[in-house]
């Protein structure tokens, strides 16, 4: 059976471009994000049952932080090894994901707020299943 445990997040190297976003994580192991990244005014509702990463870059673009949500399969101890988070949100529930960055249970869909007086930095969401990957930049609004 699955163990719903929260890890927090540690500070992990990235390189964004225009192609692809690349994480480095603690144990030496790089994850590139290739799906292009849709500006987006928060919030943003994930398709239900995908795989949801959150990714804050901070203002130099050199340190980022990413969090799982809702995330079964990988042992919270090889998370802690990566320097990845997780939370988990149940239907109608909030978790802070990081100061700024909440996401909120909608069913079995996911959605991501961003306060962008708090946050400072870009935030990313991704969003993939073994059929399809989608992402998205949460940007501030222009209203």
């Amino acid at each position: 059976m699955p163990q719903r445990e929260s890890v927090a997040p540690a500070s992990l190297s990235v390189d964004v471009t225009d192609d692809e976003v690349a994480v480095g994580y603690l144990d030496g192991h790089i994850v590139r994000y290739t799906a292009p990244t849709t500006p987006t005014e928060p919030p943003v509702r994930t398709q239900p049952r995908r795989l949801i990463s959150v990714l804050v870059v901070a203002p130099d673009e050199t340190e980022a932080t990413l969090t799982y949500v809702n995330e079964l399969n990988t042992d919270a101890e090889m998370l802690k090894d990566t320097g990845v988070g997780r939370v988990f949100v149940d239907p109608g529930e909030r978790a802070s994901v990081v100061p700024g960055v909440e996401a909120e249970g909608d069913g079995h869909a996911v959605v991501i707020h961003a306060d962008f007086s708090t946050v400072d930095g870009r935030v990313f969401v991704f969003e993939e299943d073994q059929f399809a990957e989608a992402g998205y930049e949460l940007v501030a609004s222009t209203a």
